[in-house]
């Protein structure tokens, strides 16, 4: 969950920015590997305010048996208080059921502090507070779900290097 400014070129055109990829890899040999994979993020950006949506989804299987599967889906509005200072609110769903998580909601709101904040480069610190439920899978059975409150802390890195190029990196622990 990023928050990241759009680029100026970005901003002028329209506050509406898409972003998406796709993966597909497949491999034959002693063995035949499938991975597809997407992700898809949206930006609307009517200063002072941002909204993002995002959502991603990778499958891989070997020999036609699925060996990972993933989905995650998040939405987050975040608004500027002052040039640096801003709060946040947002949500996300993830099912990774080869790592044992069935459904993992969480929501949460906190505010972020943009650290550096130039024309290349960009790097914004947050923390917020929230809640969690967590629905796992044990032994191949669906466990109920367990609920509690979680506290987040992230950095969002951009550099912007040419008016339609930019390397983007986020670090959040929830």
């Amino acid at each position: 969950d990023r928050g990241l400014p759009l680029s100026g070129a970005a901003r002028t055109a329209s506050a509406l920015v898409r972003q998406g990829g796709a993966l597909v890899s497949v491999d034959v040999g002693n063995t035949d590997t499938t991975t597809l994979g997407g992700a898809l993020e949206l930006n609307y950006n009517p200063k002072p305010w941002l909204f993002t949506l995002k959502g991603a989804v990778l499958r891989a299987a070997t020999d036609g048996i699925t060996t990972a599967e993933t989905y995650t889906a998040s939405a987050r509005a975040s608004r500027d208080l002052t040039e640096r200072l801003d709060v946040f609110v947002g949500g996300g769903w993830l099912r990774n059921r080869f790592s044992g998580i069935q459904n993992l909601w969480n929501f949460d709101g906190g505010a972020g502090f943009k650290l550096v904040n130039g024309p290349a480069h960009f790097l914004r610190a947050e923390a917020g507070v929230g809640y969690t439920s967590e629905q796992d899978i044990v032994l191949g059975i669906i466990a109920p779900y367990d609920n509690y409150a979680n506290v987040r802390a992230g950095l969002g890195y951009k550099w912007q290097f040419t008016k339609t190029a930019s390397f983007t990196n986020d670090f959040t622990y929830l």
